[in-house]
């Protein structure tokens, strides 16, 4: 009798994620999420060029593989081409303006596919942008929209030619964002909102601020007045910071800087806030959501797919309304303490990261399975 040796497992072919810049946001964390989850279809390198020691660090320490460069004006092509093009390569997919650039050149010299996840809509505005992201469509395959409201915008503003929209939803991972219990609301703990996000001018933090401070001021509040704990750094902290000089919040809020962890500050709320009506899907929201907080928002954008009509928060049509929405808060918690079990079963049935790997994997698998474009 002859053994038969069983044929050896194939090697998972690697997709090669570029980043090119310096931040710590949506695309970095959504990268590290797709390298290191447990999976056998394929193997994940991470390409990063930036001036960035805490990117570099935040990237390394996921565990992910990693190979870093500093910015170059010139040379990129090469570091790609000589450092992270290994024979098993079978796709090129980047994540930010920058990396779609020198990313779609790439793939166009190296033969290899080319997708793009599309994190925002800002780059196809602005006049500046808009032109080279164009142009890399020319060598992009597919493109992966992290909610509805990016798809719907880019089917409707951006002639994508030959390459084909997805929409793939962000996820959150729901075992380290877990449901937390929170404190009661008395004396010792009023009625506490959080914000965790990078302080740019269009996340709109200091509606919350003026909107909690305004609160704040009502003869019905006085002796129970709203918090709000901010985490994040960013070009605005600077100017928040006065602002809550300014509307003479000092004691109602906390700007918290970075914070490394912000599920301390999860645990520290009893609901998140939103302010901004462009959020291309709000991570920080399901993050929130998922550790067993409503979240009060202000409708628009990818904001309005994650929290839903579930009862897991509330949506004010304009920021106007985020005045009374918080005095609505303070004046039935136990309607809002309801909301937060919502909202955490809603993250668990449409964002957790389980789907959102799945769906990428999905979608890699289709890209290597249809024609390659044409160049």
């Amino acid at each position: 009798m002859i053994a038969t040796v069983p044929s050896p497992t194939p090697a998972p072919a690697t997709i090669v994620h570029v980043l090119v810049g310096a931040a710590i946001g949506g695309a970095e964390r959504l990268v590290v999420d797709l390298a290191t989850a447990p999976q056998t279809a394929f193997r994940h390198v991470i390409a990063v060029q930036t001036p960035s020691l805490e990117l570099v660090a935040f990237l390394k320490k996921s565990g992910a593989l990693v190979e870093a460069r500093p910015v170059r004006a010139l040379g990129g092509l090469s570091f790609l081409g000589n450092t992270f093009l290994p024979s098993d390569a079978c796709m090129i997919h980047t994540h930010t303006f920058q990396s779609h650039l020198l990313g779609a050149r790439a793939a166009s010299i190296a033969g290899l596919r080319h997708v793009r996840t599309e994190h925002h809509v800002n780059h196809w505005e602005a006049a500046t942008s808009a032109p080279f992201s164009r142009a890399a469509l020319q060598s992009t395959d597919a493109i992966a929209c992290i909610s509805s409201y990016v798809h719907d915008y880019l089917e409707a503003n951006v002639p994508h030619g030959r390459t084909r929209l997805v929409t793939v939803p962000n996820g959150v991972s729901t075992e380290r964002f877990h449901e937390v219990p929170r404190a009661p609301f008395d004396d010792d703990h009023p009625a506490t909102f959080a914000m965790t996000c990078r302080l740019e001018a269009w996340k709109r933090v200091d509606l919350a601020i003026r909107a909690v401070a305004a609160v704040g001021k009502m003869p019905e509040f006085a002796s129970q007045k709203p918090r709000l704990l901010i985490a994040g750094t960013g070009p605005e902290e600077e100017r928040l910071r006065a602002l809550v000089i300014d509307v003479g919040a000092e004691a109602e809020v906390e700007l918290l800087g970075h914070v490394h962890d912000t599920r301390e500050v999860l645990a520290r709320a009893h609901a998140g806030i939103s302010c901004s009506d462009r959020e291309p899907f709000g991570l920080a929201v399901a993050e929130v959501m998922a550790s067993g907080r409503p979240v009060l928002g202000v409708s628009g954008g990818g904001v309005d797919e994650v929290i839903g009509e579930d009862g897991g928060g509330v949506l004010v049509p304009h920021p106007t309304a985020l005045v009374d929405a918080v005095a609505a808060f303070l004046r039935s918690p136990a309607t809002w303490a309801s909301r937060g079990q919502q909202a955490r079963a809603r993250v668990e049935a449409h964002f957790s990261q389980r789907q959102m790997v799945a769906g990428y994997t999905e979608f890699w698998a289709s890209v290597l399975a249809s024609p390659a474009r044409r160049s």
